[in-house]
This record gives C-alpha cells, sequence and structure tokens, in this order.
C-alpha cells in the first residue's frame, strides 16, 4: 500500500515539474510578447489577444497545479504515518521525491523571478501608453483652443462706425 502512494507522489511530482516548465514558457512568451522598443510597439502593435492567451493558460496550469498540490498533501499524510519507522525501507523512493522537489523549488524561484520581471514589463507598458493619451489630450485640447481662436478671429467687427447716422 505505501509502495503504491509513493508511486503516485513520485507521478505527482513529475506532473508538477511539467507544469512549471509550461509556466515558465508561457512566462517566456509574455516577456517576448512585452519587451521589445516602443517604436516597434506602435508599429506592429501589442497583441493582446496573444497576451490574454498566456494569461489564461497560466490560469489553467496555475489551478492544475494547486490540484496536484492538494492530492500530494493528502498523500504525504497518509505515507508520512507508515513511513515513521521505515525509512530505511524506502530510502531510494524518498531521495528521488527530495530530488525532484529540490527541481520543483529551483523552477518555482525562477518562474517567480520571470514573473516580477513581466510585472515590471506591463507596469512599463501601461506608463507608457497612459503618457501617450495624455500627450493625446492635450494636444487634443490645444487644437480646438487654435480651433477657437481662429474662428474668432474671422469675425471681424466693425472698425469704424458712423454714431451720427
Amino acid at each position: 500500500m505505501t509502495e503504491s502512494y509513493l508511486e503516485m507522489m513520485v507521478r505527482s511530482l513529475d506532473r508538477k515539474i511539467e507544469i512549471l516548465n509550461r509556466i515558465e514558457q508561457e512566462n517566456r512568451k509574455q516577456r517576448d510578447l512585452l519587451d521589445f522598443p516602443v517604436q516597434e510597439k506602435e508599429e506592429e502593435g501589442f497583441e493582446e489577444e496573444a497576451f490574454q492567451r498566456t494569461v489564461e493558460e497560466k490560469g489553467r496550469l496555475i489551478e492544475e497545479l494547486l490540484k496536484l498540490n492538494e492530492g500530494f498533501d493528502l498523500l504525504f499524510a497518509k505515507v508520512q504515518k507508515e513511513l515513521s519507522g521505515q525509512w530505511d525501507d524506502y530510502r531510494n523512493q524518498v531521495r528521488a521525491m527530495q530530488e525532484k522537489i529540490r527541481i520543483i523549488t529551483e523552477l518555482s524561484s525562477r518562474i517567480r523571478v520571470q514573473e516580477q520581471r513581466n510585472k515590471a514589463l506591463v507596469d512599463r507598458y501601461f506608463s507608457e501608453e497612459r503618457t501617450k493619451i495624455k500627450i493625446g489630450k492635450r494636444s487634443t485640447a490645444s487644437a480646438m483652443k487654435y480651433y477657437q481662436t481662429m474662428n474668432k478671429t474671422q469675425h471681424v467687427a466693425p472698425q469704424m462706425f458712423d454714431e451720427n447716422r
């Protein structure tokens, strides 16, 4: 019984590694979508749909990861009681799981760094877009003032008015 629980835990850890690798790929896609000069963004246009797809895919992967974590925790609670005095019998499986957990921790750390970098890129993108909007509003307001001023100059009041008549 303990043997099969350990095998399920190993498979769960393998699946976590696969999911974390896919999350890492999605992070790279997001970085590629966000990290190019402003001039290129204006020419090519920001691919909002592609970015949204990466966000949705990462959300789905994270949900799957959370389910795996719950299942792993339940299995570990069952196995931990049975293994308390028999660690030597299952040493190889435990070492294999420890190595996989080390890989998962490493991947998680890399993903955290990628997420922070992508957040900074998103913040920069939105800051640039807000600046463009402000400039656009100012330009529109200036154009409107110019138009109104020019309209007033088109209507010239009579310069000489004979009050005697």
